[in-house]
């Protein structure tokens, strides 16, 4: 193969020899220019044998031919196996993934034309969302408008009841998948086909090594009401080669890669030759922190379990989810900041009936070394509590109903708790940090102004900035969303110097949002910032659960975290605070009756507020309104962002009709929405 930067296999030979076995191996460098001394990794698997063979051969010319000493017939060769060498890989070698139908410049979505009545009006809606989920130019068709399937641009296929199904299922015969009556095999796994969606992806074998052939998708579902959601879900998994989704939610119940079945490194000797099993290999040099996703999970599931009852105001839940992290603070070995001696911080504030409920904020902190800067400190924050059954912010068909929270905010305290085990022991840091998880944040960020007011062994005043963890459980793919970095300049800075490090991306959202405990923080001239993972249909709804937790997102937010923290906690000057001198950000006023049913999209830096999506049912949905919508004007008023839709929606009543106008492709339209009560 003429690739540049790669090495090709010239022949291949296999020798008996008395009782063993010698092969024969020729290899030619293909780079321009003079040799590269490599040494190359050769796994051969062996007949009978569970595991391959591994020998590094040393190449210092052009070509070379090695001869293998075999204890056995050899089944199949893979050459860099592991991918220890600096080359350029293959088309084949790496899997089909969903990021390169979202990335095509031509996609073309074919319709099911004998899909079931109430499929196919949820199938043109779906295909209209696929025409936003990043490709350059999509064309939509029904199956019936067209012959064949193009060979020269990209295709996804909707719907089992698609005629060009079953060439898809053709085409996807070269993975580890098996379409059944009533189920489906991926790899070890089975799924049953009822009320279940699935997304496959496959691309055709390479004819030339440095184009990649177009790819393609199966795309099926049995339920309608699964369609919306899939349409929203579908962009954050992009990195996944095949995806299973369970219920009108829906769930996500399977993902993965395919493994590589074609590459020109790979050659197999025998009919069905499996790839190479290999010894797993220790890390030359072990990582100097380990964050363990499965112990967040563990913190995630405890907070959420239904025996907590959501964490409501005052309730035992509540008590026991604040005993859980004073423990996990002891066990880390931070040390109590709270009051008397003690983790806790005491506090009331105003429950659902009106009387006064005693909370806990629970506080421990790893002193600060330097002998000028130990006396300042940094905050990071996390709230614990939830809505319990329902209160104070509830939709009316859900009161009475446990609300788990693992997202809000089960999944901040996961990764506070993580960082603290990871930084407790350690960490020698010049400015103290002062790890706070807050109560009764959902009441009017009842715990943090109480911090903010009461601290006295680590006041505010010495502060230099905080960070807030607050529903950081669902990044998949997606950016990590930085609340509140205009408060410091540094900020913007500081997380895209971290983004170059970890290759984590973050983005800055600029709409000044009353978000969470950080803003009683800004209130008192603080420089704070939440992290954020991004809004969903289950924001204060009882399918806040943690199987829709991302354990990989996790890590990555606690890494982040981890870096934020070990620079401000080391850097020399305080952080350059935009709000000394402004008046407080607290804003007061009516709260909302009414809901819309509109997800934002925070990272929108344009005029207007951008919907990310709808919830099922609401009155967003009802008028027409779909993902990637920018409503323009409420009523004839104006809107320039996320807040003035806000601040319109808390002057009106359930049942009012507004007039919403919005852009959809560039295209100015009108309809009209009844609003439900919130």
């Amino acid at each position: 193969r003429e690739q540049q930067d790669a090495c090709a296999a010239l022949s291949l030979q296999v020798e008996s020899e008395g009782s063993g076995y010698r092969l024969v191996l020729s290899l030619e460098q293909v780079q321009e220019g003079e040799p590269y001394e490599l040494d190359i990794p050769v796994a051969v698997s062996l007949q009978g044998q569970d595991h391959a063979r591994m020998f590094t051969v040393v190449m210092h010319a052009k070509q070379q031919t090695f001869t293998l000493d075999l204890s056995a017939p050899p089944s199949r060769v893979d050459i860099d196996p592991q991918f220890d060498l600096f080359r350029r890989l293959a088309v084949e070698e790496t899997p089909p993934a969903f990021t390169r139908l979202f990335g095509a410049e031509d996609l073309l979505v074919v319709m099911p034309g004998q899909a079931p009545a109430d499929l196919k009006p949820a199938w043109q809606d779906f295909a209209g969302d696929m025409s936003h989920m990043g490709p350059e130019r999509v064309d939509i068709v029904w199956d019936s408008e067209i012959d064949a399937l193009p060979a020269n641009r990209a295709v996804a296929v909707l719907g089992w009841r698609n005629r060009f199904t079953p060439e898809m299922q053709k085409r996807l015969a070269r993975y580890p998948l098996e379409f059944k009556a009533d189920a489906i095999r991926t790899g070890p796994e089975t799924t049953p086909r009822v009320q279940h969606a699935f997304a496959w992806m496959t691309r055709a074998i390479s004819e030339d090594g440095d184009k990649e052939p177009p790819v393609s998708a199966l795309i099926t579902a049995d339920l309608a009401g699964a369609l919306p959601g899939l349409g929203r879900k579908l962009p954050h998994y992009h990195r996944y080669s095949y995806l299973g989704f369970a219920g009108e939610e829906p769930g996500n119940v399977l993902k993965g890669r395919w493994p590589v079945t074609h590459s020109p490194m790979s050659v197999a000797l025998q009919p069905d030759a499996e790839p190479a099993r290999l010894e797993k290999s220790r890390a030359l040099i072990e990582p100097v922190t380990a964050f363990d996703a499965e112990r967040m999970m563990a913190t995630i599931r405890y907070l959420s379990d239904e025996t907590r009852a959501g964490r409501g105001l005052g309730s035992d839940g509540l008590d026991k989810a604040a005993d859980y992290i004073a423990e996990a603070f002891k066990k880390s070995g931070l040390e109590p900041a709270g009051d008397d001696g003690s983790y806790f911080q005491v506090f009331s504030a105003s429950g659902e009936d009106g009387e006064l409920k005693q909370l806990r904020n629970v506080v421990g902190v790893i002193p600060g070394r330097h002998p000028e800067r130990a006396s300042e400190n940094l905050v990071f924050g996390a709230h614990y509590d939830h809505l319990g059954l329902g209160w104070p912010d509830v939709r009316e068909q859900n009161r009475g109903r446990i609300h788990p929270g693992a997202d809000d905010n089960a999944s901040g305290i996961a990764v506070m708790l993580e960082l603290a085990r990871v930084l407790g022991d350690g960490l020698q840091p010049d400015r103290s940090i002062v790890f706070v998880a807050f109560s009764g944040e959902e009441a009017g960020r009842a715990g943090s102004r109480h911090y903010v007011k009461s601290s006295e062994t680590y006041p505010v005043a010495r502060s230099i900035g905080m960070l807030n963890l607050d529903t950081v459980g669902r990044l998949f793919d997606g950016e990590l969303m930085v609340l509140g970095a205009e408060t410091a300049s540094e900020w913007p800075h500081i997380f895209r110097g971290i983004g170059f490090v970890t290759g984590i991306p973050s983005v800055m959202i600029s709409e000044p949002l009353d978000a969470s405990d950080q803003i009683s923080f800004h209130e008192a001239g603080i420089p704070a910032v939440q992290l954020f993972t991004g809004p969903h249909t289950d924001y204060h709804r009882p399918g806040d659960t943690v199987d829709k937790i991302d354990a990989d997102g996790l890590v990555k937010v606690a890494e982040v975290s981890k870096q934020v923290i070990e620079y401000l906690a080391s850097r020399e000057q305080p952080l350059s605070s935009a709000l000394q001198g402004k008046k407080s950000l607290q804003r007061k006023g009516a709260s909302r009756k009414v809901s819309l049913g509109s997800i934002p999209d925070f990272t929108y830096q344009g005029r207007g507020y951008r919907l990310e999506g709808v919830v099922p049912g609401s009155a967003a949905e009802q008028a027409g309104l779909k993902k990637m919508d920018i409503i323009t004007a409420v009523d004839q008023q104006a809107i320039r962002g996320i807040r003035d839709l806000s601040t319109i929606l808390k002057q009106l009543e359930p049942g009012q009709t507004i007039v919403i106008d919005y852009l959809r492709d560039e295209q100015q339209h009108r309809t009209r929405a009844t609003l439900k009560e919130k």
